[in-house]
């Protein structure tokens, strides 16, 4: 046990950065250290996130939240967020990761986003995504995401997602239902 802390919420993500551990607790990032928990010192006012859903970071130390107010971008005390003002189809995110191009992939309430940039392409069952409730998504080194859903795993081409540099109109999961559908590479 490194450190015991009370909270009044519980912990929903971890994620690392250049200074050390942050966790999200309801809708608040905390500094985790030896003497407790300390909020996430942001230089302006504090992001509305909502209910924090998950914590995840990017190559460059970023940290990404997925909250019930949209997704952000944390970093030197500064923050980024997307939303149904900016591009995105809803608010209620649920997981936030970035891919080996610095490409953030969410799983929203309902949809999967894509944000390359500040622009946003999003996916649903109507255009091929297995399922809309996406809890988790993985990028892999072999070009494949995969979703952790409320039905199942399935996975999709990375780059199966956008056509010419435009989105992909029809998507072709791979859907993972048993024991024996998952094996290793070798």
């Amino acid at each position: 046990v490194v450190a015991r802390h009370k909270c009044p919420t519980w912990p929903t993500g971890f994620a690392e950065d250049n200074l050390g551990v942050v966790t999200g607790s309801g809708d608040h990032l905390f500094r985790v250290n030896p003497g407790g928990l300390t909020p996430y010192p942001f230089t302006n006012a504090v992001p509305d996130f909502g209910w924090i859903r998950s914590l995840n970071y990017t190559r460059d130390g970023t940290i990404l939240v997925a909250g019930v107010n949209g997704v952000f971008r944390v970093k030197d005390g500064g923050s980024e967020r997307f939303s149904t003002a900016n591009g995105l189809p809803v608010n209620e995110a649920l997981w936030v990761c970035e891919d080996t191009s610095g490409v953030l992939w969410a799983g929203l309430a309902g949809v999967v986003a894509r944000i390359e940039g500040n622009h946003v392409d999003s996916w649903t069952h109507d255009n091929g995504l297995f399922d809309n409730y996406v809890r988790a998504i993985i990028p892999d080194d072999n070009g494949w995401l995969w979703f952790h859903s409320d039905n199942g795993i399935y996975r999709a081409r990375r780059d199966s997602f956008m056509v010419g540099g435009h989105q992909a109109e029809r998507l072709h999961c791979e859907v993972f239902d048993g024991k024996d559908d998952v094996k290793n590479l070798e």
